[in-house]
Parts: C-alpha cells; structure tokens; sequence
C-alpha cells in the first residue's frame, strides 16, 4: 500500500524545494515516532502478533533512506560537483 502511494505522491515532491522537503520529512518522523510511542501495549502487541514489529521501529526504515541519500552526495562530492573553487 504505502509504495503505491508513495509513487503517486512522488511527482509532486520533486517540485518541492529541498528546505521544505527536509521540514515536511522531520515533521512527519516525530508524528509517526509520537504516535509510536504512546500506543496501548495492547496494540503494541497485536502489531507484533501479526508480524508487523516493524511497523514500531520506524527509524530502521528511515536509515535506509538515509544511507540513499549519503550515497547520492557521496557520489556528487566524489564527481567534484557542489565544490566551490
């Protein structure tokens, strides 16, 4: 569900600028990791009964992302693009 959607959205975030793309990723990080957090035990632990654990440590799929991203401008810094001079 969540790659469809991503997909569809994807169009309309590359035109985002790149200050407002980092502020609308922050934002909905700490809405999803608050939501995490106070969650009943109970959900908690149906979540994890269906094997969706995952699901609760959202900050292992955001490094994912990350380590995207550093690739991307480790690549640009390595070509010499984005260096003054």
């Amino acid at each position: 569900m969540g790659g469809r959607r991503t997909e569809a959205l994807l169009a309309e975030w590359r035109e985002l600028p790149p200050r407002a793309t980092v502020r609308l990723a922050l934002e909905a990080a700490e809405a999803i990791d608050g939501t995490v957090e106070t969650l009943d035990a109970r959900v908690a632990d149906a979540v994890i009964a269906h094997g969706e654990a995952w699901r609760l440590r959202r900050c292992l799929h955001r490094r994912e992302h990350l380590a995207q991203i550093q690739r991307v401008f480790a690549g640009r810094s390595s070509l010499g693009e984005g260096a003054t001079g």
